[in-house]
């Protein structure tokens, strides 16, 4: 037996020649001693899980079970930290990609041992297997989330998902939404007014014009809107969510929950397309009520069915492409409206913190890289501004140089004198 001082561990070999290495633990929250141990084939090998182990106890990581799979690990992620800080339906997910794409291809290599080679070979697997760069990104994302914890809880010391380079768009297939021109939303809101499909025409033009997401939209209120004042009040989302089952399939469900992010909570002012279309929309909903009778079941929502259920979102999609179509306009998908929102504010010269707030994110930084850095014709106004500052020729600058006060007066003096 190898002899040490204390708290450095003991390498000794058992009756049977394997080599075994025992390591202190810090003391548990009775106050109990601990003590790790691992078994070798020689002692050699004895003495470097030694030192690892040491270095473990010196840095922290010492809470973790050196056999756990990065599986077991995802696991305890999900039912724990994940929930904590997201909501339900992200937590679903993340276990949907993680059950999908991730584990199948590292889940069964112990936590400790998950290098980059791994997370490589992952996202070619996944590649090869037909998945696009958005979807391998996807899954990347969500399982550097559940190592960067492990970090955090000093399980490990690093996570090699950043070691990796996630993927590269194919040429031109970056994915961009692509947002109505001017003249396209011009038309499709003149449409919209007339419709016959009420429900469509009110969420095409609250989309339009006010920028908010489809959850948003489709999780109004009756009682969200204060005609009188002019205003509309985002406090739910309805969003189509899968959940997952007990026997390991996945179901599909409606789910009530709070905006993305807190300033998402906001009050907006209705312009008044939006109240004529809201108008329509009430009158229209009193009239379904009506003449639903005993069927109509009161849900409190704007949107809702003949029943007075609230609206899938996949069923609100359909007729939203079917007023594209009336309209003549491509057949751009619903997020594209907030988009056009967005670029269309930007393109007129409209602060981009008054967007942030109507659109409701979190920062600037965010709105700008949302839609700003895609509005080629931003870099366009951006030079054609320069150059007429910057003109040869003073009378095509539409800014001037102006001598400072002091200079000017100076100058005046030497005149007198």
């Amino acid at each position: 037996m190898t002899r040490r001082s204390p708290g450095e561990g003991t390498v000794y070999q058992r009756v049977d020649g394997k080599w075994v290495t025992e390591v202190p633990l810090p003391k548990n929250h009775l106050g109990r001693r601990r003590r790790r141990k691992r078994i070798a084939d020689t002692k050699k090998e004895a003495e470097q899980i030694c030192r690892s182990l040491l270095a473990d106890v010196e840095s922290g990581r010492t809470e973790l079970d050196g056999s756990i799979t990065v599986t077991d690990w995802c696991k305890t992620w999900l039912a724990g930290a994940a929930r904590l800080t997201c909501k339900e339906r992200t937590v679903a997910g993340y276990k949907y990609a993680l059950d999908r794409w991730v584990l199948p291809h590292v889940g069964r290599y112990q936590l400790r041992q998950l290098h980059v080679g791994h997370i490589e070979t992952m996202q070619t697997s996944l590649l090869d297997a037909g998945l696009s760069v958005n979807t391998v990104r996807v899954a990347r994302r969500v399982l550097s989330s559940a190592l960067s914890h492990a970090v955090t809880s000093r399980h490990i010391a690093h996570n090699p998902v950043k070691d990796t380079r996630a993927p590269r768009y194919p040429e031109g297939q970056r994915p961009m939404l692509e947002p109505f021109t001017e003249e396209q939303a011009r038309q499709l809101l003149a449409v919209c007014a007339t419709h016959p499909d009420v429900m469509a025409a009110a969420f095409t033009t609250i989309g339009a014009l006010l920028g908010m997401r489809r959850g948003e939209i489709l999780g109004l209120q009756v009682d969200n809107l204060d005609m009188p004042a002019g205003t509309l009040s985002i406090r739910w989302g309805l969003n189509q969510d899968y959940l997952p089952t007990v026997d390991g399939g996945w179901i599909t469900q409606l789910g009530m929950s709070t905006p993305k992010t807190r300033h998402s909570r906001r009050t907006l002012h209705l312009p008044p397309a939006v109240r004529d279309t809201v108008g329509r929309l009430v009158v229209d909903r009193d009239q379904r009520r009506r003449a639903a009778g005993d069927k109509w079941e009161e849900t409190g929502f704007l949107f809702c069915s003949r029943h007075g259920k609230p609206m899938w979102p996949s069923a609100t999609t359909k007729r939203y492409k079917r007023l594209l179509n009336d309209a003549g306009v491509p057949p751009l998908s619903i997020h594209a409206l907030r988009h056009t929102f967005a670029t269309v504010c930007f393109l007129n010269e409209i602060p981009g913190e008054h967007i942030q707030t109507a659109t409701g994110h979190s920062s600037l930084r965010t709105t700008k890289d949302q839609y700003a850095n895609y509005v080629p014709q931003l870099a366009t106004k951006a030079i054609d501004a320069l150059s007429q500052i910057l003109a040869p020729n003073a009378d095509h600058r539409h800014l001037r140089l102006v001598e400072p006060e002091n200079e000017t007066r100076r100058t005046r003096k030497r005149k007198e004198a």
